[in-house]
């Protein structure tokens, strides 16, 4: 004699196998749906903002001034200012930095209130642009202590 299985019907008059089937089908769709949309999300936090231009070409003469002082081409540029120093400076900054950014290189001594003396002009200063200001401190040249501020004033070509 052979005993058949009892069919247990649930509410809807389906055997309570197909409804546990269907549950775990729909615990999967929404465990995918929860997934992507978490993915969704970290991918969009994670990508970096836009970077402000201003900051970002601060950054760069920060960088050029600080590579053009590692090389040795920068103390004697400011604290000699003679002409083949400064042209070799000036190539520099304009090998190190994107041709379409315009700058003006300046010095002052720290203890001086006055003007800062105007080393190079790459292009005339903006009158409406935004301009991006990266300061240098030099302590001094050949064993001589004689603080100077460098001032790289840099702006898009517009």
């Amino acid at each position: 004699m052979l005993i058949k299985p009892l069919k247990v019907f649930g509410k809807h008059g389906q055997s309570k196998g197909k409804r546990g089937q269907l549950h775990i089908i729909e615990t999967l769709v929404a465990i995918a749906i929860i997934l992507a949309l978490t993915v969704t999300l970290y991918q969009i936090e994670l990508q970096p903002s836009e970077e402000n231009p201003v900051e970002e070409l601060q950054e760069k003469g920060l960088e050029s001034l600080s590579a053009a002082d590692n090389v040795g081409i920068l103390r004697p540029a400011v604290y000699t200012t003679t002409d083949e120093n400064l042209e070799t400076l000036k190539v520099f900054l304009d090998q190190s930095l994107p041709p379409t950014v315009l700058y003006t290189l300046s010095v002052q001594p720290i203890n001086d209130t006055g003007e800062p003396t105007l080393l190079i002009q790459k292009g005339e200063p903006p009158t409406r642009s935004d301009v991006a200001v990266a300061t240098y401190l030099l302590y001094g040249y050949n064993n001589v202590y004689n603080p100077q501020i460098v001032s790289l004033t840099l702006w898009y070509l517009s």
